[in-house]
């Protein structure tokens, strides 16, 4: 027993590595506490001032963290040490993560500020932000208000349900360059608005409300038939298990809601309403079963939540990639969600 445990020493003591006693190593780093207590500045609520002030920090001031060498470290004199000041991969982590999820993201920040900063950080090494993001699509949230009695709860969550369905149809359409944008929230002149949806392409600008019209609590599509009169109404007839239908209902019309979306748009578009742009609204039902009879016809478009896609596509109408841009920029100045 005792001459296995001697050979398996000198087996050890011959097979093993020498000690790198002169590796360089770091011994750590020193004042990146500033970095810090700048970062804290930046947050979802910052503005274009407080922005300037941490991208002046970080391109004029602060070089980065002192990196210290033991080959001639002293502690006696640390002055002579070797010294070696730059941005550390968890600094530019740091930096990236700012800018993806709180510049992007940020309402009180112009995007020309937005494109500012992101060149900073490509300029101090920061990598993944190479292509510029579409600051300008970003979606509002689904909400569901607090103060709501039952009734008015179920018609929301409804609501919510069908607007989510759109939403969920308009995704494919990002990946052919269609801008959309869900959510949206506008003010212009003391006005405000909230619009479902907005898609921006080579075809035109697409204001589109959503209506869940048959929809049930459950968020299935049910088997109705909306009747437009001669005289306004909107009636909502619902479907039996005999295939008959049966008066449910008389609806909002959203003619008004409508109507006052064309003269917010008109209002923020003023110099634009020409042959240059071209502004369409729609109203989409998020119910494929639904049948619609129109006794008379609205001034907008209705069209059904399967029919989304061919309807934004068959437009004939080109708008170049300057205009789309411009227009974006426009609604962006004018969010304030």
């Amino acid at each position: 027993m005792f001459c296995l445990i001697a050979k398996l020493f000198r087996y050890l003591v011959c097979n093993s590595r020498p000690v790198r006693r002169f590796r360089r190593k770091k011994i750590g780093y020193l004042d990146n506490s500033s970095f810090i207590r700048m970062k804290k500045m930046i947050s979802s609520r910052c503005t274009e001032d407080t922005l300037s002030e941490f991208s002046n920090f970080i391109v004029h001031r602060y070089h980065g963290s002192k990196i210290i060498y033991p080959d001639n470290y002293n502690s006696k004199d640390p002055d002579r040490a070797d010294l070696k000041v730059v941005y550390t991969n968890k600094e530019l982590a740091d930096l990236k993560g700012i800018f993806l999820s709180v510049v992007v993201k940020a309402k009180y920040i112009s995007i020309i500020k937005k494109e500012e900063f992101r060149r900073d950080l490509l300029a101090l090494g920061v990598t993944g932000i190479e292509e510029r993001p579409d600051y300008e699509l970003r979606d509002g949230k689904l909400r569901m208000e607090k103060d709501l009695n039952q009734d008015e709860a179920k018609r929301k969550k409804v609501g919510n349900d069908g607007e989510r369905k759109i939403r969920e149809s308009l995704e494919p359409l990002k990946k052919k360059n269609y801008k959309v944008i869900n959510g949206l929230k506008l003010v212009n002149k003391g006005k405000k608005i909230e619009i479902d949806h907005v898609v921006i392409s080579n075809h035109g600008v697409f204001i589109l409300e959503t209506k869940a019209f048959g929809i049930s609590e459950e968020g299935k599509d049910q088997a109705c038939r909306l009747e437009l009169l001669e005289d306004g109404r909107w009636l909502l007839y619902k479907k039996s298990k005999k295939n008959s239908y049966w008066y449910n209902r008389e609806l909002n019309s959203p003619s008004d809601q409508l109507l006052r979306q064309q003269k917010f748009f008109n209002d923020l578009f003023d110099d634009m309403i020409d042959s240059k742009i071209k502004i369409k609204y729609a109203m989409v039902l998020a119910n494929s079963k639904i049948e619609v009879v129109e006794k008379t016809k609205p001034f907008f478009d209705m069209v059904k939540v399967d029919e989304l896609e061919k309807y934004l596509s068959s437009r004939g109408f080109s708008m170049s990639e300057d205009r789309i841009n411009f227009i974006l920029m426009r609604i962006d100045n004018h969010r304030v969600n």
